[in-house]
């Protein structure tokens, strides 16, 4: 049966603690790194209200999802919106997987600044596990006092057209982030790279995992 999904964001700067030590000037939806996870199962309708609370316009795009052009979130086919406007997103997630959401519009700074988040599209299986988490990974180039660098006019012609890699990186807008399980557990873990030029090895330290799934959902010869 479809089912009707209701969110709203609200665009804003706030105050974030990435560490005991470090705060930042962070923008991102619903005052968090990252943003609320969306969820939905296959087939439902997603209806997303935005308030855009910055100084400057912003549009969001969903990363990944297949959706008809109007609703897709960038410059070529929907008006930016403006600071004090809202806009209301409306689409169909018709395929499983694990996709995200971010800003596109002057995406190099917005999205570097916090302005992402996971959208989870779940399907029906009788995968069994103990339990699901969302990582979340990014980078942020940041100076001594904790603010957001801006380089010279060729680095930021290079970050505008192949992003940059951060010197602070981050799991779920934490640094020294940790994960507690107990023995035995089974986890499903969802790994998204939200990173605007960095790529990423993932390891556990020798232990072995199981790659069940991609971004487009379950893998099919996969081992249960």
């Amino acid at each position: 049966m479809q089912t009707k999904r209701f969110y709203e964001l609200t665009a804003s700067e706030f105050e974030w603690k990435l560490s005991e030590t470090k705060t930042i000037k962070a923008w991102g939806f619903n005052e968090s790194v990252p943003g609320p996870v969306i969820k939905a199962r296959k087939g439902d309708i997603i209806i997303v209200k935005v308030n855009n609370q910055l100084s400057e316009p912003t549009i969001i795009h969903w990363h990944g999802v297949r959706l008809r052009a109007a609703m897709d979130g960038t410059d070529s086919v929907q008006k930016p919106i403006q600071p004090g406007e809202s806009f209301t997103y409306r689409f169909k997630v018709p395929d499983a997987g694990t996709f995200w959401y971010h800003s596109h519009k002057n995406e190099t700074q917005q999205m570097e600044k916090g302005m992402y988040g996971a959208l989870i599209v779940e399907e029906d299986s009788q995968l069994v596990i103990d339990k699901e988490r969302v990582l979340m990974i990014d980078g942020m180039k940041l100076s001594k006092d904790h603010s957001f660098t801006k380089g010279n006019l060729i680095e930021r012609w290079k970050e505008r057209h192949d992003g940059r890699e951060g010197d602070t990186l981050l799991i779920n807008g934490k640094e020294n982030f940790s994960i507690e399980m107990y023995e035995g557990q089974r986890e499903r873990w969802r790994i998204i790279n939200a990173s605007s030029a960095r790529y990423v090895r993932f390891s556990l330290s020798g232990r072995p995992f199981k790659l069940i799934a991609t971004d487009g959902g379950l893998i099919e010869d996969r081992e249960r």
